[in-house]
Formats: structure tokens, C-alpha cells, sequence
């Protein structure tokens, strides 16, 4: 009954493994795009001197802020997950049928 156990806990860590893997990868996708456009506004913002492009500027620096934080938790979860099935797989004795 253990190793039921132990082996749906294996399924679903990889599951996790994945999504969060595809979560990684959407932020950094979008943490480029938000980048390109902090320079953009740094640039309008140097050349305008207004208060909106200053602002702008500002909206874009603390969304990219918000995604490089997003993204090192989503990279701590996916190292806790990783350690959680590497000591998953050492307990896990999968039945081989022939």
C-alpha cells in the first residue's frame, strides 16, 4: 500500500515539476518583453522630461521587479520539488511486469 502511495506522490511531483517549468518559462518570456519596453520608456522618459513618461518608466521598473521575484520563487519551488522526488524515487520500488 506504501508503494501506491509512494508512487502517486511521484506522479504527481513530476506533474508540479512541469507546470511549474512551464510557469518559469512564461515569466521569463514575458519579463523579456517588459525589458525591452523599461528601455523604451527610460529613453522617452530622458527625452520628454514629463511627469507621465517618468511615471511610465516607473509602472514598467516595478513590473519587471515583480516577474525577477516571481521567478527566483517559482525556481525555489521547482528545487524543493526536485528534492522532494529525488527522495521520493529512493523510496519508490516500481513493479516491473513482464
Amino acid at each position: 500500500m506504501k508503494q501506491v502511495r509512494v508512487a502517486k506522490q511521484v506522479e504527481e511531483a513530476t506533474r508540479d515539476i512541469i507546470a511549474t517549468d512551464e510557469q518559469i518559462r512564461t515569466l521569463v518570456e514575458q519579463l523579456t518583453v517588459w525589458e525591452e519596453m523599461r528601455e523604451d520608456l527610460h529613453v522617452r522618459a530622458l527625452v520628454s522630461e514629463t511627469p507621465q513618461a517618468t511615471a511610465d518608466l516607473s509602472g514598467i521598473e516595478r513590473q519587471c521587479d515583480i516577474a525577477k521575484a516571481a521567478i527566483a520563487e517559482q525556481r525555489g519551488r521547482k528545487q524543493q520539488l526536485e528534492k522532494l522526488l529525488e527522495n521520493l524515487m529512493i523510496e519508490w520500488e516500481p513493479k516491473v511486469v513482464s
